[in-house]
């Protein structure tokens, strides 16, 4: 891999690097407002796994992995991927702005499980497309397959208790 496939070279591609940072930051927070008066509300009264993280580490979490996920969005842009893989980030996109609200407003854990899943795994394979091109992305996309792994197992733990 080289530096320049994930790095912009001119105005232009920081220009859509920065617009796909805050597009993916904004999607990532479309839900927020109702997701908290959920957690402050249904949520607090499910029962919890002993590993449920506290509440004020999911922003934090969130904010650097839509980086990670805009960053990995520019690598396709810039890189002209195939359609697969175009397919397959666009998909992930999808299912990770679905999962919030069949969880937190819907209350269909059973159903966020499923989604979630789903996420799970288009995220692993876009994690072995990535592996096989750029290393770097690669390191930081497992992250967010870390993470969403950790979401799954949660997702379970609760629908599980509940």
């Amino acid at each position: 891999m080289k530096l320049n496939e994930v790095i912009p070279g001119n105005k232009k591609e920081w220009s859509i690097l920065i617009l796909l940072v805050i597009g993916i930051q904004l999607l990532g927070i479309i839900w927020t407002p109702f997701t908290v008066t959920q957690v402050n509300s249904w949520y607090e009264t499910l029962e919890k796994p002993v590993f449920n993280p506290p509440g004020w580490i999911f922003g934090p979490v969130w904010t650097i992995l839509y980086f990670i996920i805009a960053l990995v969005a520019f690598y396709i842009y810039k890189n002209k991927t195939d359609s697969k893989t175009k397919y397959l980030f666009n998909t992930q996109l999808l299912l990770n702005f679905l999962w919030t609200p069949f969880f937190f407003i819907a209350h269909q854990i059973e159903l966020a499980l499923v989604i979630i899943i789903a996420l799970l795994s288009t995220i692993i394979a876009i994690q072995i497309k990535l592996f096989q091109k750029t290393k770097v992305l690669a390191s930081l996309w497992f992250l967010y397959l870390l993470w969403v792994l950790f979401a799954t197992l949660l997702n379970t733990s609760i629908l599980i208790l509940n």
